[in-house]
């Protein structure tokens, strides 16, 4: 616990971008010291409402067990269209979980992007102005430094599945 607290808050004072990690059975574990989470203000809308945090549950998970078959770290876009990456902790080929960062676009969003949101949150009753708000605040970051930001979660994740200070029972 104490060498994930480690990672997760070196990782966001490093890059600003917020991250959490996941269990094998795709449930997020909360550390009571961990300093820093930095959550993008979309993701904390969206997971206000139980829908929309099972929502993004299952993709994190669907997406750990993914990247865990790849055995690297694997970019991709939420069910709302929001980019997040998420790479395994894997000890001797065990899934033990993985560090999943989220929250961030590769473009300014256009129009039809937000229209195409706000469609997508309809079942989670979240009034639409709110959320035009926090897509206007989600950060805008390059290709480079999203892939950047994966390679670091990948170099740490190997670190803590070399280092045997997991408990694998």
């Amino acid at each position: 616990e104490k060498i994930i607290k480690w990672i997760l808050d070196s990782y966001v004072k490093l890059t600003g971008f917020q991250i959490n990690f996941f269990n094998n059975k795709g449930e997020r574990i909360v550390l009571p010291s961990s300093s820093v989470r930095n959550d993008s203000a979309f993701c904390k809308l969206i997971q206000s409402s139980s829908e929309g945090r099972r929502e993004c549950y299952r993709s994190f998970y669907d997406n750990s067990l993914r990247s865990a078959e790849y055995g690297n770290s694997y970019i991709f876009r939420c069910h709302f269209g929001i980019v997040s990456w998420v790479t395994p902790v894997l000890i001797n080929g065990k899934f033990l979980g993985s560090f999943i960062s989220e929250g961030v676009l590769m473009r300014k969003p256009t129009p039809f992007f937000i229209k195409e949101v706000i469609e997508r949150t309809k079942n989670l009753e979240i009034e639409e102005f709110k959320l035009r708000e926090v897509l206007k605040k989600i950060k805008i970051v390059s290709e480079k430094k999203v892939k950047g930001a994966a390679d670091i979660l990948y170099i740490a994740a190997n670190y803590l599945s070399n280092t045997g200070l997991l408990d694998t029972k």
